[in-house]
């Protein structure tokens, strides 16, 4: 696997984040989202590979495989770069938000499955 430059690193960020940003990729995660119904490992099975399509893409450009692999070295050498520039650390931050946001169930999502249980059960003590 090649080594990334520090220009290359970030603008691999870059573009994975402006991918990310795209309206018809959000639209692209929330309906995955919304298929998933708020089940975690649907999410994970739905929306994770939408994130993999978009950096493999990104590392594919710069030589990297998209298989683990590709995906450890890519990895390995954005992480290499992070003392280099404080700015690396914040779009790996931003990315890995996105990432956890995407990918777990929205809170309203499991409030509405407690609250029904929680209604089931008080409507199981007053017969």
């Amino acid at each position: 696997m090649p080594p990334l430059t520090l220009q290359q690193a970030k603008g691999a960020l870059s573009r994975i984040l402006s991918e990310l940003d795209r309206d018809d990729v959000k639209l692209k995660i929330a309906e995955a989202r919304e298929e998933a119904g708020g089940d975690v490992g649907e999410i994970l099975m739905k929306v994770v590979p939408i994130f993999f399509e978009i950096q493999g893409h990104v590392m594919m450009d710069l030589g990297f495989e998209a298989d683990d692999d590709g995906f450890k070295a890519f990895a390995e050498e954005l992480q290499r770069h992070e003392s280099e520039d404080p700015d690396m650390v914040t779009m790996k931050e931003r990315l890995k938000a996105i990432m956890n946001e995407a990918s777990m169930p929205d809170n309203d999502e499991e409030e509405d499955g407690e609250e029904e249980e929680e209604a089931e059960g008080e409507g199981g003590d007053k017969e």
